[in-house]
């Protein structure tokens, strides 16, 4: 379950009072290691890329690294883990940005459906695609995927169930995460790509290999962020 937002804002002002820790990056980081770590995404710097995009973190951030997943993907639930260490190493240090997309694979039908409920929360609930997108992962991982997932995140965010029902029949983010997806060659679920500064979108090279195919290891992720932050 998604914890309240709360805890994270109380962690970092009693840090700024008792150990006057500034910066965009230490404070996050301490109360990231508390709590939900895409709970505390969600109070961070977001933005849309102009299709639509989902993207969090610093804004002056020379790289962003882009994932293309699906909720239901075995492979893209391991790969969390990965995912989830780069964004507290890269990520809440300001160091670089996630660019979220969507890419029906293992979920097919109910995953374009999960991914609408997912942007409907952004649109009734700030900050709730981030919110959204750790339950649906949870809900997939605990094997209840095919629950009410629209009524699941209205209740956890606290949206009015109605709202979410007219919001859900006209969001169209999935097809455009789907149309860059194919358009740039990912074939399959979990996939990386990287942007450097307001770039396009390429694959990863790092010492003469290219990243073309499914994810990406933690230690390439590093290097090509400390490359472009050097």
């Amino acid at each position: 379950m998604i914890r309240s937002l709360t805890r994270p804002f109380a962690l970092i002002a009693v840090l700024l009072l008792l150990v006057g820790v500034v910066g965009f990056a230490g404070v996050v980081r301490v109360a990231a290691q508390d709590d939900d770590l895409r709970t505390v995404l969600a109070t961070l710097p977001s933005a849309r890329t102009a299709d639509g995009g989902y993207i969090v973190g610093n804004p002056d951030a020379p790289i962003t690294i882009v994932e293309f997943s699906d909720f239901a993907c075995p492979h893209c639930l391991d790969y969390r883990t990965t995912i989830d260490q780069f964004i507290l190493d890269h990520v809440l240090t300001g160091q670089a940005r996630f660019e979220l997309r969507v890419f029906p694979t293992a979920g097919g039908r109910r995953t374009v459906y999960a991914s609408r409920v997912a942007e409907c929360a952004e649109t009734l609930h700030g900050g709730g695609f981030w919110q959204a997108s750790e339950i649906l992962y949870e809900y997939a991982e605990i094997g209840s995927y095919y629950a009410p997932l629209g009524r699941v995140v209205a209740d956890e965010l606290g949206i009015d169930y109605l709202s979410m029902l007219g919001c859900i029949w006209r969001a169209r983010q999935v097809i455009a995460d789907y149309e860059f997806a194919t358009g740039a060659g990912i074939t399959g679920t979990p996939a990386v790509m990287v942007r450097y500064a307001d770039g396009e979108a390429v694959f990863v090279e790092h010492e003469g290999v290219t990243y073309d195919r499914g994810p990406v290891p933690l230690d390439i992720l590093a290097a090509v962020i400390e490359e472009a932050n050097g």
